[in-house]
């Protein structure tokens, strides 16, 4: 659902590619995402202490509301409701894979360290110069075959 690839370009310039699920961001959580990630990234690079300021209403608040709201009548009708709508269904989804599916999952993603070889990343300067697009959406199009490793 979150994919984060960082690529080291040259010793001080990198390249953060984030891939994210709709189901868990939207373009709304998608701006505050970015603005926070560059309040950080500026607070590191000048060895400032970060400073976000206290946000009004917390997740604990919404989980909150959402338990009171769901006592009693209203739980066991949804509850009920769900129940029969799902009845029957598979515990698990048995979609195809291309390898074998663990017996407990571990929830851990992979990763892979690579380094371009500056000969091609001055070929990738090149190219991006040449279409007249960055080198950001050079690398996004030539990483889109690996997002789904």
């Amino acid at each position: 659902m979150l994919r984060l690839y960082l690529f080291k370009i040259e010793p001080e310039y990198h390249l953060l590619f984030v891939t994210v699920h709709h189901c868990i961001f939207d373009g709304w959580s998608t701006a505050i995402f970015l603005r926070e990630l560059t309040t950080y990234y500026k607070a590191y690079r000048t060895g400032q202490p970060v400073w976000l300021p206290e946000l009004p209403v917390q997740y604990a608040d919404f989980a909150l509301w959402q338990r009171e709201r769901l006592q009693g009548e209203t739980f066991a009708n949804l509850l009920t409701y769900w129940r029969e709508q799902l009845a029957g269904m598979p515990a698990v989804l048995e979609l195809p894979t291309d390898f074998p599916r663990p017996s407990i999952p571990n929830f851990q993603g992979a990763h892979c360290l690579f380094e371009l070889a500056l000969r091609l990343v001055a070929r990738l300067k090149a190219l991006s110069e040449q279409e007249k697009v960055t080198l950001f959406m050079t690398f996004l199009l030539t990483s889109v075959p690996y997002a789904s490793l």
